[in-house]
This record gives structure tokens, C-alpha cells and sequence, in this order.
């Protein structure tokens, strides 16, 4: 199971209005009959119209400022063997998704003035089950073979007046089993059935702005006069909605096919050699940080453009992470290394970014 939080969107701004995204995700219903459109659903409805999707979005902004966001998109993604297990029944996974959005409501942790906790049914929400997919540049399984093909492609373009030339090409083509070759745009084989979740930034009362982006994990703050932990704890959110899938559907989970395997991987690496470890956990903590802008905050340096970001201070940051990480692993053990890595990495990029201000006399 695939579930993912997307950070930005090719398609559409999520500071504005939902439209663009909205007609996307129509895509499937353009060349079929009316009679046969799948429509948006959540656990108010289950047909619910794009027109209407759109409206209630951009209806339920209530005080977001103009460059605020004002939505958020997930899709939920369940492997082939998932698929099957529920026999490829679209209302089970509609069932699934509506259960899921409890548990996104409570990794925030919310409560109204009259004790009532934030539940899926306060989330403004439209999902939508899809049963295609594409391939697309980015994808990691399928990269080399994107690349051979897309070479190829080039090859074709380039010969398109010598037919024989084009079909000997075409033959070279890395296919799927289905027999499509593997190119940007082109439909991929099996069954593809999954569900994308266009979420309102505030619940239906507008009483609280929910950010599943958030970083900040384990902090509290005070809303209404009431104390309540801030953030999103998104590698949780993922965790618990694989688990509610095998509750809910009786599915025996291999340990390799779980999230916290996925998240931990690098435990097999380290369990030979440590400071491999250390050195993934910390580069990754780096380029996260580079792309939320806390590195950049933090050094004061090179806040234009992260390709700025001196090259020394960046290794620094590495080495003295490595460093504190494999110190904490010599300590204790942890039941998510990768988890406690990255909060190492984090907390000596703030004391590198304090080291330089006083240098610069800040």
C-alpha cells in the first residue's frame, strides 16, 4: 500500500481555486457515456459531482490569505496482491478511503470547544477511484527503461522517412507484458485501480487549519484555550492506514511489503556496516531540509536558491550528523533509526546555522 501526501502539483497551484485539479481528475470520464462517469465521494456521499466538488473546495476558505494554501492532494495506492485480495471491489476501497480520513483526522490530534475530537466526517474531503495509470519521468522502477526508450523514440523521429529503419527501432523497444513499450504518457499493464483524495486545508466548521505537510512533531499549542499537539506525523499516518487495510480486509501482510520495512531499509545496511547507514539517513535529512527551506533558515546562507548552499557548509552538516547519529545508535536502539536519525540531522543543522551567525556576528 502506497499512501502519499503530495507536496506540490504539476497540474494545479493549491494556493488557488481547486478547478484545474478537479477537471484532471475527470480524465477517465471524457470518452465514456454518462451513464458510466464515476463520480467524487467521501462519508456524506457517495455521488458526488465535479461542479460540486469544486465549489464546496473553493467555497471553505474561510480567513486563508491569497498565497495560503487552501487544499492538499493524496492518492491512495494498493499493490496488485491488495487488489486482488479484495477481488478488485471499488466500493471496499471506497469503504477503505472513507476509514482512512478518520485516521488522518486523528494524527492531528484536534478537539472541538465541546470536547468532540476531530473525526473524518469534520474532514471536507472529494477522493475518486481511478483505474488507470501512466508512466511518467520521475517514476524510480522504471527509469532505465524510460530512458532506453525514450532514446529510441529519438531514433524513431529522427528516421520517420525510412520505414524499415522505423520498424527494426520499433522492435528494440523495452515492452511491458502487455506488449506497450515502457514511454512517458503510454498506459501501464495490470490493474491499476487506486484513488486520488482532494482535501479542504480547513475542517467543515472552519474552526482549524489542517497542514498534513506540517514538520513539526510532538510540539503543543494553544487554540481556544486549549492546549493541542502541533503537526502531522505523516510516516504514522502512513503506518497506521496500512494497518487499518489488514484489519479491515483480514490481510496477511508479508513483512517486506510493509511501510515500516520501506522506512527502514537502511537497518540491513546498517546492520553490517553502520556508518553506511548514518551517511543515507543524514543526506536524506539534508535534502529534505533543503526543500522546506529550514537549511537555508538555519545557516542564513544562500536563501535565493538552494544550488547556492555552500558546498562546505553542506559537508559539515554531514560529517557532524554522521558523527551524532552513529553515537546514538552505540546508546541504545531504536524502533525507527531512520525517524531518530533525521531529528539528529535536523537539530545539528540549527546548531551549524547558530555556529555561522556568530561567526558573522549575526
Amino acid at each position: 500500500m502506497i499512501i502519499k501526501i503530495h507536496k506540490t502539483s504539476a497540474i494545479s497551484s493549491n494556493t488557488g481555486s481547486s478547478s484545474n485539479l478537479i477537471e484532471y481528475l475527470e480524465k477517465e470520464n471524457r470518452d465514456k457515456d454518462i451513464l458510466e462517469h464515476e463520480y467524487f465521494f467521501n462519508n456524506h456521499k457517495d455521488s458526488i459531482n465535479a461542479v460540486t466538488a469544486e465549489r464546496m473546495l473553493d467555497g471553505n476558505k474561510g480567513r486563508l490569505g491569497k498565497d495560503e494554501t487552501k487544499f492538499y492532494m493524496m492518492t491512495v495506492n494498493p499493490s496488485e496482491k491488495e487488489i486482488r485480495h479484495i477481488q478488485g471491489d471499488q466500493d471496499k476501497l471506497k469503504s477503505y478511503v472513507n476509514d482512512l480520513m478518520d485516521k488522518y483526522a486523528d494524527n492531528f490530534n484536534r478537539e472541538y470547544k465541546d470536547g468532540t475530537k476531530l473525526s473524518g466526517k469534520d474532514i471536507m474531503y472529494f477522493a475518486k477511484v481511478e483505474h488507470e495509470r501512466t508512466y511518467k519521468f520521475g517514476d524510480k522502477r522504471f527509469a532505465k527503461e524510460l530512458r532506453y526508450n525514450t532514446a529510441i523514440r529519438k531514433e524513431i523521429v529522427k528516421h520517420s522517412g525510412d520505414k524499415q529503419k522505423v520498424r527494426e527501432l520499433e522492435k528494440q523497444y523495452i515492452r511491458n507484458p502487455e506488449g506497450t513499450p515502457i514511454l512517458e504518457g503510454a498506459k501501464k499493464d495490470g490493474n491499476n485501480l487506486h484513488v486520488h483524495i482532494v482535501v479542504s486545508r480547513y475542517d467543515y466548521q472552519q474552526k482549524f487549519k489542517l497542514s498534513p505537510l506540517a514538520n513539526q512533531r510532538g510540539g503543543k499549542g494553544i487554540l481556544d484555550g486549549k492546549e493541542h499537539s502541533k503537526g502531522f506525523n505523516r510516516d504514522n499516518f502512513v503506518a497506521t492506514g496500512e494497518a487499518l487495510f489488514d484489519k479491515k480486509f483480514g490481510y496477511s501482510r508479508e513483512i517486506r511489503d510493509s511501510y515500516n520495512y520501506r522506512l527502514n531499509y537502511g537497518m540491513i545496511i546498517g546492520a553490517t556496516n553502520p556508518k553506511s547507514l548514518a551517511k543515507m539517513i543524514a543526506k536524506r535529512a539534508i535534502l529534505e531540509s533543503i526543500k522546506d527551506k529550514s537549511l537555508q533558515k538555519a545557516t542564513g546562507v544562500a536563501l535565493g536558491h538552494p544550488k547556492y548552499l555552500p558546498k562546505k557548509v553542506v559537508n559539515e552538516i554531514e560529517k557532524k550528523a554522521v558523527k551524532a547519529i552513529l553515537q546514538s545508535f552505540e546508546k541504545g536502539a531504536y524502533t525507527n533509526p531512520v525517524t531518530a536519525g533525521i531529528n539528529i540531522t535536523k537539530k545539528v543543522i540549527s546548531q551549524v546555522g547558530k555556529q555561522i551567525s556568530r561567526a558573522a556576528s549575526i
